[in-house]
This record gives structure tokens, C-alpha cells and sequence, in this order.
């Protein structure tokens, strides 16, 4: 049955090559998949006795005109933060294996909380054997919920320019102190474009969890938390404020306009669907993984002499909806990699 509010959005949407009928149907079996992915969800990852995942339950600001900035996620500091996995391999630079649970905890968060979500990643970490779960970080870049940059810029670089230019926030729990005393613009944009969070490892009970709360919040191996540099946990009320910015602010603008253009409440049902869906998959497949990686020897770079003239600023504004682009160029240098790694 076709209503009056199925016209209005058909018509809204001005489609040309669908018919109303074909709209309707193919929306109709769009939430029916999305409420199996949440029915799975609910199955897969069992429900906590816990009532929050941190020290901050909502990110409401009831201040007038108040605008959500745009979060840009430090995935590769997220990963390693966030992961349970000790790498003890011979060769082993790093100490954990990066965790694509952790990465989708934080941005299942935020999406569900209607922030436009962005997250930043070295291209090493798309590589087969890099993280916990590569087929997630896949999808993450297919659904412009991730942008992969060339492993010869610094990704956390890349992560405060996107964040300066479209007056976010980068999460991580990285200080940043060489960026600080670059200069007193990336002083600034550090100061201003940074939150920080801890994570704190918790008990096998109580990991891989769907949380007690309105907005099921996925807790993984660790619980991450807002905190102030000095490692105290932040209020809500500060957390907030630094989350939101206001019409009197300098540059309400940017985030005003940047939040109308790419409308997260539009996309949330899809994007929440597609979150629900990968991490009821790495429930099951990211110990197995783990295991995998650890069963491989540590892979050693060679040196390599190719270099990719690209100016940071021509990475930030790449359109987002070019990513196809870089799964492309990913599959290409898996297959033919000097290891720029």
C-alpha cells in the first residue's frame, strides 16, 4: 500500500529512472534488512547488566542553535588503544594487534548520536594481516565512513587538517606534542580540534557487549572514556560543550553548513544497519583472525623508491564520494607492493 508520506519523499527525492511503485518496494526491503541486521545484533551481541559504556550516557546540548561538530577518528591510535591482542611475534614493532572492534565501538557511538562521522587511516592498516579485521575496514572505506591516505604522510596530520578545515574534532588518545611545537597554527589547531579518550581494559564478561541503554552501544574489548589531558575523566557538561559549537562561536558557520550538507540523521538508519551488521561479524570472525595473524611471520618493509607527490591539503579535499578510488589503488598495490609500508 502506497501513502500519501511515500509520495511526498518519492517526490521530494525528484527520482527519475524508479518508479514509484519499484521506490516503495525497494525501501520496504531496505528495513526489512536493516531490522534483521539490528534483530542479529541484539542475538549475536548479548545485552550488559551495565547501564553505560562511559562516563557520558548523552551528548544532547540544549543550548540554542547548538550544531554537532564534525568527529574524525585517529583510526590507527583507536586500534592500537583499544586492542586486547598482544602481538608477542619475534619482529613484532608494535605491542597490540590493531582492533577493528575498538574503531567500531567509537563509531557506532557517534553515528547513533546523529554526529557526522569521519575516520582517518594510513593506507598499511587496509592491508591484508594489518588489523583484526580487514573486510570491516573495507566496507568502513566503501561507505565513506573512512579515508585510506598514502603510508607516506603522516595520518594524524591528515586527521587534524581534516578536522581544522571543517572545524571537527579528532578523538584519540594521542597528545600530539610534535604537532604543538611545530608552530603556533598547529598549536592551535591541536588545542582547539582535539579530544581526548582513554581506554581501560575489563573483565571477559563483560567485552563484546550490547549495552543497557536507548542507544545499544556496543562495548568491545576495552571501555573507552572522555578525559583531559592530565587523564581525569571529563563531565558531561565538558564534553559537550567541546562536541557542539554554538552561533557566537568563530566558526559556527562551517560546522552549520557542513552538518546541513551531509544531513547524518538522513543516513543513520543505513549507516547503524551496516555498523550492527560488521561488528556481529567480528564477533565471530576476529578471534579467528587474531589467530591468524599470529600464526604469520612479522612482515619486514623493503626499502622502496617510489614517491607520491600529493600535497596534504589535495588529500583533505578529496570528494567523498571517490572512494572506490582508493579501494582500487589498494587492491593494485597489495598485488604489486615495494612495501612503503
Amino acid at each position: 500500500m502506497i501513502t500519501e508520506s511515500d509520495k511526498n519523499e518519492y517526490d521530494a527525492l525528484e527520482c527519475k529512472n524508479i518508479t514509484l511503485e519499484d521506490f516503495v518496494r525497494q525501501r520496504t526491503e531496505t528495513d526489512i534488512e536493516d531490522a534483521m541486521q539490528e534483530a542479529n545484533y541484539k542475538r549475536e551481541v548479548k545485552q550488559s547488566a551495565k547501564k553505560c559504556i562511559n562516563n557520558v550516557l548523552s551528548l544532547l546540548d540544549s543550548r540554542h542553535g547548538s550544531v554537532r561538530r564534525t568527529i574524525v577518528i585517529d583510526g590507527a591510535n583507536v586500534m592500537h588503544c583499544g586492542s586486547p591482542h598482544t602481538d608477542h611475534r619475534k619482529g613484532a614493532i608494535q605491542q597490540n594487534i590493531p582492533d577493528v572492534a575498538a574503531l567500531l565501538s567509537l563509531i557506532r557511538y557517534f553515528v547513533v548520536r546523529d554526529f557526522d562521522v569521519l575516520t582517518v587511516i594510513s593506507r598499511k592498516y587496509a592491508k591484508p594481516g594489518a588489523t583484526t579485521f580487514k573486510r570491516a575496514i573495507d566496507e568502513l572505506v566503501e561507505n565513506n565512513l573512512c579515508i585510506v591516505i598514502p603510508s607516506s604522510y603522516l595520518d594524524d596530520t591528515v586527521a587534524l587538517e581534516f578536522a581544522a578545515q571543517l572545524n571537527g574534532v579528532v578523538l584519540t588518545s594521542d597528545l600530539y606534542r610534535d604537532h604543538s611545537n611545530m608552530n603556533n597554527r598547529s598549536r592551535r589547531v591541536v588545542e582547539e580540534h582535539r579530544l581526548n579518550i582513554g581506554w581501560e581494559i575489563i573483565n571477559d564478561g563483560s567485552r563484546n557487549m550490547r549495552l543497557k541503554n536507548p542507544e545499544m552501544d556496543y562495548q568491545a574489548s576495552k571501555r573507552f572514556s572522555f578525559r583531559h589531558d592530565d587523564g581525569a575523566e571529563m563531565c558531561q557538561n565538558d564534553v559537550i560543550q567541546r562536541l557542539h559549537v554554538v552561533p557566537d562561536q568563530l566558526q559556527y558557520m562551517i560546522s552549520n553548513e557542513r552538518y546541513l550538507i551531509h544531513k547524518p540523521k538522513d543516513h543513520k538508519r543505513r549507516t547503524v544497519a551496516l555498523l550492527n551488521k560488521l561488528i556481529t561479524q567480528g564477533v565471530s570472525e576476529i578471534p579467528e583472525n587474531v589467530r591468524s595473524i599470529l600464526a604469520t611471520d612479522v612482515h619486514i618493509p623493503r626499502v622502496s623508491n617510489k614517491s607520491i607527490n600529493v600535497e596534504p591539503a589535495e588529500i583533505v579535499c578529496r570528494p567523498f564520494d571517490d572512494q572506490e578510488e582508493y579501494i582500487d589503488a589498494l587492491e593494485y598495490q597489495n598485488n604489486n607492493d615495494d612495501g612503503d609500508w
